[in-house]
């Protein structure tokens, strides 16, 4: 077996944490079954070369180029130095700004909520 350079591994363990995140905030069945790797919508929490991609408003398989942006968002929250609580705000403030434009909302008349499922959505 190769030995992974630091950068691979670093890779690896940002590709792990995000799987774990993923996983977690919503209800359980977000939760990955061991023998199947997947939650009980059918979904892995990484990207699987040549599937059939199932998905619900709660769980998608993530593309690859999904996964590779929540491992370099992972870095960066790492990288933060205690400042991880502004990092988020400021993405996730991003996200409800281009949700706004994509749909044509005004930012300063329109309220978006990010949640981790749609069950959790009917809370508010």
């Amino acid at each position: 077996e190769e030995s992974q350079t630091p950068a691979e591994l670093a890779a690896d363990d940002e590709a792990d944490l995000l799987q774990k995140w993923l996983g977690q905030g919503g209800d359980d069945r977000l939760a990955i079954n061991p023998k199947t790797g997947m939650n009980k919508y059918n979904t892995p929490l990484a990207p699987v070369e040549g599937s059939i991609r199932r998905s619900s408003c709660t769980s998608n398989v993530p593309s690859k180029f999904a996964f590779d942006q929540g491992k370099r968002t992972v870095r960066m929250l790492l990288d933060a130095s205690g400042d991880q609580k502004s990092i988020y705000t400021n993405l996730a403030r991003k996200i409800r700004m281009h949700l706004c434009s994509v749909w044509g909302y005004r930012p300063d008349s329109s309220a978006i909520n990010l949640c981790p499922s749609g069950t959790d959505a009917e809370f508010i």
